[in-house]
């Protein structure tokens, strides 16, 4: 039997909710944990602050500081998981809390702990926007049209957060105006020596794409900013193409140690959302499985420091590194879109008479114009229909080739990409090793029968003479890793990387013996 008089039962019955003295949205804090946890939810999906990414809840946030060994522009916007005290808040900012009490019935309470969890723990939330990435320029749609309204597009999934004014870029824009753009673009570069036509015309193709990024579906690649010397201003061009975009300098990382160290720096980008990522001043083999994964993909999926969980987040940066005739490994040179700089001086760096100086601050007055003349260019070429010319295919950059490269030569500029010929041939080191090993390959074999990779190692520790140091120094290099022959193993791991791939209408292949160890054989391609 209930304790309570009917009359005080009644009058509990009766008794309205306390009413909010704001616009806040009521929920009563029942033990129907899913209903009080949905009708959260709804309330707050419409904070202007919340957004979700990569199953997690996060917010535009200013100034964060170096993360890792990413170090950002100061005043920049980014991305950053919401704590769980900063959804409490905006929970109580969006809702208005209530309990129910025997003796006064429903009475205000604070935001339950087990809900922030509850919360937090969905990892999907219906309602919340996703955040692609935050621009404080406008940017290229998929369909050709320009993102020039402040605030969330649904169409791209871009917070854009302006922090100046830009001039219209024209609906009807035309070839006409596109090449005018080129030129106007071009200007600020002109002290440049850039050693080929192409090289200019990557740093078009530099300036676009971060404005493109959401106008086409796959990667770009990476753009490599090489000089014959030092102080050539390899880093001050990087720069300067990414305030003409972006109105800042670029997030920097110095070259990591090893693949797990460039993951967590690769993490770290993705789960911020940067634009613009510089390698700075490249001193070792550029390359890597890590790096190889983040050139061709727009997801990074990694273990957050600290955390047991897997994330997966949008991996949308435009990347840039710079050195001095830098070591290119692999895979990674069919990933690069280079500019060279060649100096005929001894010491640039004491060189005078520039156009514009300093450069930095001449092009962050110019940025608004730049980034509507970038605009004009992709937005004409989109008016145009998107003609593709007879543009070679690029592999995995087909789709940026279609809007970025395909725009510049439209409008008469050269193909960009001509560039990557030569770097292909003076830097694909493994591709040269497989070479000499190919050609040579009869000294090791000179039966036909095939060689195992132990005694390919055997053959070239007990013989001497300049064919057996070119293929010792060849199976070094394949083998990657230190300046010693490798182990059997280790050898037919990387041979078998090889296997197949032509050189000269010839190719590595293998078969088993007996035994059950690999044979290895020069056969032609076809």
């Amino acid at each position: 039997m209930s304790n309570v008089t009917p009359i005080a039962e009644a009058k509990h019955r009766r008794m309205p909710p306390p009413e909010d003295p704001g616009e806040r949205v009521s929920v009563t804090i029942t033990t129907r944990e899913h209903e009080v946890t949905s009708g959260t939810l709804s309330a707050v999906a419409g904070h202007p602050e919340l957004y979700q990414r990569g199953g997690m809840l996060v917010q535009p946030v200013k100034d964060l500081r170096a993360s890792g060994n990413v170090s950002r522009p100061e005043g920049m916007s980014y991305i950053a998981e919401v704590a769980s005290p900063r959804l409490r808040e905006m929970m109580a900012e969006r809702v208005f809390f209530c309990r129910m009490t025997k003796e006064d019935g429903p009475k205000p309470c604070h935001v339950p702990d087990w809900l922030v969890k509850q919360v937090m723990a969905r990892k999907q939330w219906d309602g919340i926007r996703p955040l692609e990435a935050i621009s404080e320029t406008p940017v290229l749609r998929a369909d050709g049209s320009v993102l020039s309204e402040p605030g969330y597009d649904h169409a791209t999934g871009v917070l854009y957060r302006p922090n100046r004014d830009f001039p219209a870029v024209r609906l009807e824009a035309t070839m006409e105006g596109a090449r005018a753009a080129v030129q106007f673009l071009l200007e600020p570069f002109a002290d440049f020596p850039f050693a080929e036509p192409c090289h200019r015309s990557a740093v078009l193709a530099g300036i676009l794409t971060p404005l493109a990024r959401f106008a086409f579906r796959g990667p770009s690649p990476l753009i490599l900013i090489t000089k014959n010397v030092r102080g050539a201003g390899g880093s001050l061009l990087a720069d300067a193409i990414s305030i003409a975009a972006t109105g800042r300098g670029m997030a920097r990382m110095t070259q990591a140690g090893d693949d797990d160290e460039e993951r967590k720096r690769i993490l770290s980008i993705a789960l911020a959302g940067d634009r613009m990522v510089l390698v700075d001043n490249v001193d070792h083999p550029l390359g890597g499985a890590a790096l190889d994964a983040a050139l061709t993909g727009t997801e990074w999926r990694d273990r957050v420091l600290g955390r047991s969980e897997m994330v997966t987040a949008p991996l949308l940066a435009t990347w840039f590194a710079t050195g001095n005739n830098p070591q290119i490994l692999g895979d990674t040179v069919r990933r690069i879109l280079p500019i060279r700089i060649e100096s005929p001086e001894e010491k640039p760096e004491e060189r005078t008479g520039f156009k514009h100086h300093p450069l930095e601050p001449y092009v962050a007055q110019q940025h608004p114009k730049m980034v509507t003349a970038a605009l004009t260019i992709l937005r004409a070429h989109a008016v145009a229909g998107r003609p593709r010319g007879a543009l070679k295919s690029w592999g995995s950059f087909d789709s940026w080739s279609d809007i970025v490269r395909s725009a510049l030569v439209w409008c008469g500029e050269v193909d960009p990409a001509i560039g990557r010929e030569s770097l292909t041939a003076g830097n694909d080191d493994e591709a040269n090793a497989l070479g000499v090993l190919i050609k040579h390959w009869r000294h090791l074999d000179g039966t036909g029968t095939g060689v195992s990779s132990q005694n390919i190692i055997r053959a070239l520790t007990d013989t001497d003479g300049d064919i057996a140091t070119l293929l010792r120094d060849a199976i070094i290099m394949l083998s990657g890793k230190g300046d010693m022959l490798p182990s059997a193993a280790r050898l037919s791991k990387r041979l078998a990387h090889f296997a197949g791939r032509v050189v000269e209408g010839k190719k590595l292949a293998h078969q088993d013996d007996r035994n059950g160890s690999k044979l290895w054989h020069v056969r032609a391609s076809k």
